[in-house]
């Protein structure tokens, strides 16, 4: 065990430091000497010490302050105190501050190697322990930045999910692509305002986007009739959000947004469809979404409608709130800067209406 160890002695009676010294150098021990408290911290910054051997009483600060600082440090330093046989109770309160073992003055040389020996084995097993420990934060470190990065990836894969569903939607309908990237930039705008999580903003973002997907299942007789429909066929277009629903329900990572995608047509009155819901009943993700359908619907050009300013459409929304739209979510709507929501209808500009008689603003 010997020979790559280092023992500091600190103690104000030189005879003592020197016999500690070279017992434990003949034993093959590294040792270093301090006849001070001071001498000893000024050492201890320069070098760290497996043991440190301290007398108690010295003039200046005491071996007890010595041993409360190095327990303090948290380098696992293994402290043997020096006491006189009278004064025990001082060598007690020196294990209670946390040092490791205790000499009685007249020191036995024949006691010195066996339990620097057993301080030695203490001091093996704290620099285990930390070795173990830096590993173990390296290791876990390493695997959240692999978790980090497969998360990453995930997430991707989520968004070329949904790219690749809304792309289907295009496949029957042109306009859906410019509609829907505003109203998801709408929704999340709201959020911002709401100051909703991260997490939750995710799930309106893509029930935002895929809020008509159920229209692939919509006849083209009735998706692209050019006047108005029929009781009958107004029956058929409403399906579009169950059909949706049920679309997108058993997809895990979709299934928050498929609420959005069933109710986005509800409203805050009760009057919507499909199951009628009333006011907090709706899911805030639809809440959220009917706003800023109903923006969208009013500002840009549609089959029954040309585009109206975008004052128009904040009146309309002001005039309904309390019945078709949360007055809350009015409110965070309204507090969204003009420009900023002018640049979500410059960035995703549609080619131009042809259908989608369910996109008709609220009344």
């Amino acid at each position: 065990m010997p020979g790559k160890y280092d023992v500091l002695i600190v103690d104000d009676e030189l005879p003592i430091r020197r016999l500690l010294e070279e017992h434990l150098s003949l034993s093959g021990y590294a040792c270093q000497t301090a006849g001070s408290y001071e001498a000893a911290r000024q050492m201890l910054e320069r070098h760290e010490f497996d043991v440190i051997i301290t007398d108690i009483y010295m003039p200046g600060r005491s071996g007890l302050e010595l041993v409360r600082e190095l327990v303090e440090m948290n380098r696992g330093y293994i402290v043997i105190v020096v006491t006189g046989v009278g004064t025990l109770d001082t060598a007690v309160k020196a294990l209670r501050l946390g040092a490791y073992d205790y000499f009685t003055k007249p020191i036995k040389l024949s006691d010195i190697i066996p339990r620097v020996e057993e301080a030695i084995s203490r001091r093996q097993a704290f620099l285990e322990d930390r070795f173990f420990q830096r590993q173990l934060q390296k290791l876990v470190s390493e695997k959240t930045e692999e978790l980090g990065e497969i998360y990453k990836k995930l997430a991707e894969a989520y968004e070329l999910t949904i790219a690749a569903l809304g792309a289907a939607l295009d496949l029957r309908d042109s306009e859906t692509r410019g509609h829907a990237g505003r109203v998801t930039r709408y929704s999340e705008l709201i959020c911002g305002e709401l100051k909703i999580p991260e997490a939750a903003t995710s799930n309106i973002r893509w029930g935002s986007y895929l809020h008509d997907i159920g229209k692939v299942g919509i006849p083209d007789s009735v998706l692209w009739k050019p006047g108005k429909l029929s009781p009958e066929e107004w029956v058929i277009m409403k399906r579009h959000s169950a059909l949706g629903h049920e679309l997108l329900k058993e997809i895990p990572f979709l299934e928050r947004a498929a609420e959005i995608v069933l109710t986005h047509h509800e409203r805050y009155d009760g009057s919507g469809y499909p199951r009628g819901l009333l006011g907090e009943e709706i899911p805030i993700g639809a809440r959220i979404f009917a706003v800023a359908d109903a923006f969208d619907a009013i500002t840009t050009d549609r089959p029954y409608q040309h585009a109206s300013t975008a004052q128009a459409a904040r009146q309309h929304l002001v005039s309904h709130t309390g019945r078709l739209f949360d007055p809350d979510i009015v409110t965070a709507f309204l507090s969204i800067p003009e420009d900023v929501v002018q640049n979500v209808l410059l960035e995703h500009h549609s080619a131009g209406p042809k259908g989608n008689h369910a996109d008709a603003p609220p009344e």
